[in-house]
C-alpha cells in the first residue's frame, strides 16, 4: 500500500498521521530532537527543505522584502493619516511603525520563500493546512516577536501564504480545531518589570526644565546615565517606566484598512493581505491614548534632544514622544548597540532607527555619512577595568532563537552553529577541556538542546549567565566566541585576547566587512573551520599574550577596532556629552 508524502509546517505532531511520509519545511515544524545527526551526511537534504541562504537566493529574497517594505511603508501613512484624520509626515509615521513592519516583513518574508522553495524543489503529495483566519493580537513589536515563537501561529501564518500560491486543489486537507489562542495581556509595563506611578512620573517630568535634553538608555548603567546628565549641567529625568493599559484589536476596525492586495502579486500580495488584522494596537485602536500620554505626563515643550541606543524599538511611549518633538527642533540621536549596523549587507532596512534619526553615533569608521558620527563602543562605558588573576578561558554559545524575526533562517542558523560548535570543543585538548567554561543564557530543559550537540557535556564546567560581565571580562586569559556575539565586539575594543567561529556565511556582510573578516582569519582571530579554530587554541593557549600581540595580528586587531569598535579612551563620558551638545546646537 503506497503512502502519502506530507509537507509539515507545525510541531504539532496530533495534525499528522505515523503512517505518512514527511518533509519537514524547516526545523521549527521537525518532530524529533534536533541534535548534530541532523546535519551528517543526506539527512537534512532528504527530509528537511533547504533553507534559503545561499548567496544568490538569500540576496534576492532580502531585495524583494526591502522593495515591499518601502512600498507597504507609504501605502501605510496615507492610511494611517486617513484613518485617524491626521496629516503627519512619512516620518513620523515611520518613527511609530518602522521597527515593526521591518520584523512582521521580515517573518512574513522568510517564510514565503521558505514555501516557494518545497513548492518548486520538492516533490510532496499534500499538506494540512489551517482553516482559520490568520489575526496577529499584538500591541507592539515585543507581543510580534512572541507570537513568532508560537506554533499555532505560525501554522496560521503560514496556512494564509499557502492558500495564495495555488497550490492545487487537491493537496490541500484543510484543520480547523488547532489554532491559537486569541487573547492577548492588554496590561503592559511598557517592557519593563518595574515600573513608576504615572503621577510620581508627570511629577518629575514638571520639574525638568523646558529644553531639558532626555536622556533614555536601559544598556547603559546608572553611573554612565548620571555622568551624562551632570556633564550636560541637568538633573537626570526618570526612565520611561509605567503600566500602560491597551485595548484589544477591534475586528470590526480592521476591515475598514484596505491595502489593494489584489492589485499585487508574490510576496506583497501575501503581506498587503494579512496586515489590516496584523498591525500593532498601538498604532491603530491605541493611538489615540498613546499620543494623549504624552501631553499628560508634562514632558519638557522643546528638548534640546532625545538621546537613546535601545527604546526606539519596543518603547511605545519613548516612540509617540520623539514623532511628537521632531516638529520642535529637538535632534533625534540614536547610538550604536549592537554590532549588525554598516556590516550586514541588508542593515538599511534591517536598522531603520539609522534613516529615522537625525544623527547616529556608530563605534567606528566603516560607514561615512553627515548624519553618522564615529564615536567608541559605548557598551563599554559600563566596564571597570579590577586587576584580577586573568587565568579563565570562557566558551561564548549562541542563544536560542525561541523568536524566529529576521529575513533569514535563524533558528537553522543556531542549530548549523552548535553542530559546528560541537566539533571545535571535541578537538580541544583534553588539558583545555579542564579549563573551559561554557556560557550559555539558558537553563533546566534548554540546556538539552546542547547536549545533543556538545558530547559529554555535563563533564564542563557552566556558566548560565551567571558571571556579571564586567568580571567575566577582566577575569579572562581568553574567550572563545562561537559566534558573532556583541559582546565579541566589546572585548576586542578592550583588546582582551579572544578567538571567533563566525556562525553567518560570510556574504551575509557588506564587501567592505568581507575585508576586514578576511584580515581577522588571516590573522587566527576569526575561524570558518572549527577543527582549524581548535588546533590554534590548543597551539597557542599556553602563550596567549605572545600570539595576540604579534605584528599581523595587532594589524588585523587595529583595522577591525578602527572600523568597528573603537576603544573609548580617557573621558569617554565627557566625550559623549559634549557630542550630543555639538550635535544639537
Amino acid at each position: 500500500m503506497s503512502t502519502n508524502k506530507i509537507l509539515v509546517i507545525s510541531n504539532n505532531k496530533k495534525l499528522y498521521s505515523k503512517k505518512d511520509k514527511k518533509l519537514f519545511l524547516n526545523l521549527n515544524c521537525f518532530h524529533e530532537d534536533i541534535s548534530k545527526d541532523i546535519f551528517k551526511g543526506n539527512f537534512f537534504k532528504n527530509n528537511i527543505v533547504k533553507p534559503c541562504m545561499n548567496n544568490e537566493t538569500y540576496s534576492s529574497n532580502s531585495h524583494q522584502i526591502e522593495k515591499m517594505i518601502n512600498s507597504v511603508s507609504k501605502s501605510l501613512r496615507k492610511i494611517l493619516n486617513n484613518f485617524h484624520k491626521e496629516n503627519k509626515s512619512q516620518r513620523f509615521w515611520e518613527i511609530l511603525f518602522a521597527s515593526w513592519l521591518r520584523t512582521f516583513a521580515s517573518i512574513v518574508g522568510e517564510k514565503y520563500f521558505n514555501i516557494l522553495e518545497a513548492k518548486n524543489n520538492y516533490k510532496f503529495d499534500k499538506i494540512i493546512i489551517s482553516n482559520n483566519k490568520f489575526v496577529n493580537q499584538n500591541n507592539n513589536i515585543i507581543d510580534l516577536a512572541n507570537n513568532s515563537a508560537n506554533d499555532a501561529w505560525n501554522f496560521e501564518l503560514y496556512s494564509e501564504i499557502i492558500k495564495e500560491l495555488n497550490f492545487p486543489k487537491f493537496k490541500i486537507k484543510y484543520e480547523s480545531k488547532y489554532k491559537q489562542k486569541k487573547s492577548l495581556n492588554t496590561k503592559k509595563n511598557n517592557n519593563f518589570d518595574k515600573f513608576f506611578d504615572k503621577n510620581f512620573l508627570k511629577l518629575s517630568n514638571s520639574l525638568l526644565s523646558k529644553h531639558h535634553s532626555m536622556i533614555y538608555d536601559s544598556s547603559l548603567n546608572k553611573f554612565s546615565k548620571m555622568k551624562i546628565h551632570l556633564n550636560l549641567s541637568q538633573v537626570p529625568n526618570l526612565p520611561l517606566k509605567f503600566q500602560i493599559n491597551y485595548k484589544q484589536i477591534n475586528e470590526a476596525t480592521r476591515y475598514k484598512l484596505d491595502f489593494n492586495y489584489k492589485k499585487y502579486s508574490g510576496l506583497e500580495r501575501v503581506f498587503r493581505k494579512v496586515l489590516p488584522l496584523s498591525l500593532p494596537t498601538s498604532i491603530i485602536e491605541n493611538y489615540n491614548k498613546l499620543n494623549k500620554s504624552i501631553n499628560d505626563l508634562s514632558f519638557p515643550k522643546k528638548p534640546r534632544l532625545i538621546f537613546t541606543s535601545t527604546e526606539y524599538n519596543d518603547n511605545d511611549i519613548f516612540r509617540f514622544l520623539v514623532a511628537k518633538n521632531i516638529s520642535n527642533k529637538t535632534k533625534y540621536i540614536i547610538a550604536q548597540h549592537g554590532n549588525n549596523y554598516f556590516s550586514l549587507k541588508d542593515y538599511k532596512y534591517l536598522c531603520p532607527e539609522v534613516k529615522l534619526s537625525d544623527f547616529f553615533i556608530s563605534w567606528g569608521s566603516i560607514y561615512k555619512d553627515k548624519k553618522v558620527i564615529k564615536l567608541f563602543n559605548i557598551l563599554n562605558l559600563n566596564y571597570k577595568k579590577k586587576n584580577l588573576n586573568k587565568n579563565k578561558i570562557f566558551v561564548f554559545f549562541k542563544p536560542i532563537p525561541t523568536m524566529k524575526i529576521w529575513p533569514w533562517d535563524n533558528y537553522y542558523e543556531t542549530f548549523k552553529n552548535y553542530y559546528s560548535s560541537g566539533e571545535l570543543i571535541k578537538n580541544l585538548n583534553s588539558n583545555l577541556k579542564k579549563k573551559i567554561t561554557i556560557r550559555f543564557k539558558y537553563k533546566n530543559n534548554k540546556l538539552n538542546f546542547l547536549k545533543e550537540f556538545v558530547d559529554n557535556i555535563s563533564r564542563y564546567k557552566l556558566d548560565q549567565n551567571t558571571t556579571q560581565k564586567n568580571s567575566l571580562l577582566n577575569s579572562s586569559k581568553l574567550i572563545i566566541f562561537t559566534y558573532e556575539s556583541t559582546t565579541l565586539y566589546e572585548a576586542l575594543s578592550l583588546d582582551i585576547p579572544c578567538v571567533c567561529l563566525l556562525s553567518k556565511p560570510i556574504y551575509f556582510y557588506t564587501k567592505k566587512t568581507q575585508k576586514i573578516f578576511q584580515k581577522m582569519i588571516k590573522a587566527n582571530i576569526f575561524f570558518n573551520n572549527p577543527k582549524l579554530m581548535a588546533r590554534h587554541i590548543n597551539k597557542n593557549e599556553n602563550d596567549i599574550d605572545n600570539w595576540w600581540n604579534s605584528r599581523k595580528v595587532s594589524k588585523a586587531k587595529n583595522v577591525f577596532k578602527f572600523n568597528l569598535s573603537s576603544p573609548i579612551g580617557e573621558n569617554p563620558h565627557t566625550k559623549l556629552s559634549n557630542l550630543l551638545l555639538k550635535l544639537s546646537t
